[in-house]
């Protein structure tokens, strides 16, 4: 795999990424990362292909530690990079971590205020009624149990 062929696989597992098709984009990253183990070329391990490896092996497979790891990792050394804050936000995010993810997500922001993936994801994820128990804290089991059936008699899914 060439210098060009790395650019094209890359913008084609991005775009299937954008698309969310990550099984289809996962192959792709997953080379990019492996050559990038064994040679130890800078073409190939590049941080966002591991960021992008990350959030397509956590949509996938389920969460990781080791995604997490490769996120972070790939976030503190392109830290200018608003995408592998949306990634890393999307990997908290699918982990159960709320926090981190929207702290993320601002700090993507904070560098493309107009990011179509944050803005996305931020949409997607605020949406959050008001806990129908005002008394017990939102993740009381009353709580959760009753969003559950309301989420679920409004029509929505469980996946």
């Amino acid at each position: 795999m060439g210098a060009d062929s790395i650019e094209v696989a890359f913008e084609y597992g991005r775009r299937q990424v954008e698309a969310g098709n990550y099984r289809e984009a996962l192959p792709f990253f997953k080379e990019m990362v492996e050559k990038g183990k064994k040679e130890g070329n800078g073409n190939f391990s590049q941080p966002a292909h591991k960021s992008y490896y990350a959030l397509c092996m956590t949509m996938v497979y389920g969460p990781t530690r080791e995604a997490i790891q490769l996120s972070e990792r790939a976030v503190s050394k392109e830290f200018y990079n608003p995408d592998l804050f949306c990634n890393l936000g999307l990997v908290y995010m699918r982990c159960g971590k709320r926090g981190p993810a929207f702290r993320a997500f601002r700090r993507g922001l904070a560098l493309k205020s107009n990011h179509l993936r944050i803005a996305k994801a931020l949409k997607k994820y605020e949406d959050r009624e008001k806990r129908f128990l005002k008394f017990l804290p939102r993740q009381h089991f009353l709580n959760r149990w009753i969003g559950q059936i309301r989420f679920r008699l409004a029509g929505g899914s469980d996946s």
